[in-house]
């Protein structure tokens, strides 16, 4: 009696093997080939993110784009092992989707005061972002504003690939105002900066003070520009100034 039920379970053994090799190398030739696997039990994450399909001894797991309604050929992950095999999707984010963000965060957002500009370089592919005060801490507050909490997976990508380069913009130069207008005053550079050379003439927006502070916005008077970078194309020169000081 213990014989037969050894042979009947080694018969069953055997068959699954069987049956396990052949459903893995038909599977195996579907998936490679972009299709999706049939000899499986298809399982659906809770999020619908990720589908696992399991076979005998071997398992699909593909990461869809949209939901795992799409047609089978447009995953964005696809990979074939054992029962055992672990698969994570690499999140991969482009320039141009990071820059997009920024930009969609700006639109509809004017707090980040320390902010200069943005763009892709397409030399290195990746994101540049000027900040006037480019501290590490400055770097960090500025992603997480950007990228609030519930793209913790965007966040995970950025630093992972590096994706954001940093720079400094912030210029200084000395000038001597030579028109005093309510909203805005235009100087003229008195030495040459980076930016601007002798006898340069820059227009900048102001607030004159209103809390009894001497108003040093005169003509004559000689000041210390510092401005976010960006010089605007126009005659004379526009600039966003981050702070004028009177040097005389």
């Amino acid at each position: 009696m213990k014989k037969k039920i050894c042979i009947s379970v080694g018969i069953v053994l055997i068959g699954l093997i069987v049956m396990g090799i052949i459903t893995n190398y038909a599977d195996s030739g579907r998936v490679t080939t972009g299709h999706e696997p049939k000899y499986c039990i298809k399982i659906v994450s809770d999020d619908g993110s990720k589908v696992t399909y399991w076979g005998l001894g071997y398992k699909v797991i593909r990461y869809v784009g949209v939901s795992p309604n799409e047609p089978y050929e447009n995953n964005i992950g696809v990979k074939m092992g054992s029962w055992f095999m672990k698969y994570e999707l690499e999140q991969k984010l482009s320039a141009k989707e990071i820059n997009n963000y920024i930009i969609n965060y700006l639109e509809d957002n004017n707090d980040i005061s320390n902010f200069a500009f943005n763009y892709v370089d397409d030399i290195t592919n990746k994101v540049v972002v000027g900040l006037i005060n480019n501290s590490k801490e400055e770097q960090e507050k500025f992603i997480k504003k950007i990228f609030i909490d519930d793209e913790a997976k965007i966040l995970d990508a950025i630093n992972n690939q590096e994706i954001i380069t940093f720079v400094e913009s912030k210029d200084v130069f000395e000038g001597k105002i030579i028109v005093a207008e309510e909203n805005y005053i235009t100087v003229e550079v008195l030495k040459d900066s980076k930016s601007f050379k002798v006898k340069d003439k820059v227009t900048m927006k102001i607030s004159r003070p209103t809390n009894g502070t001497n108003d040093y916005y005169v003509v004559n008077n000689k000041v210390r520009v510092t401005f976010s970078g960006l010089i605007e194309d126009s005659n004379p020169a526009q600039i966003n100034a981050v702070n004028i000081e009177l040097i005389s």
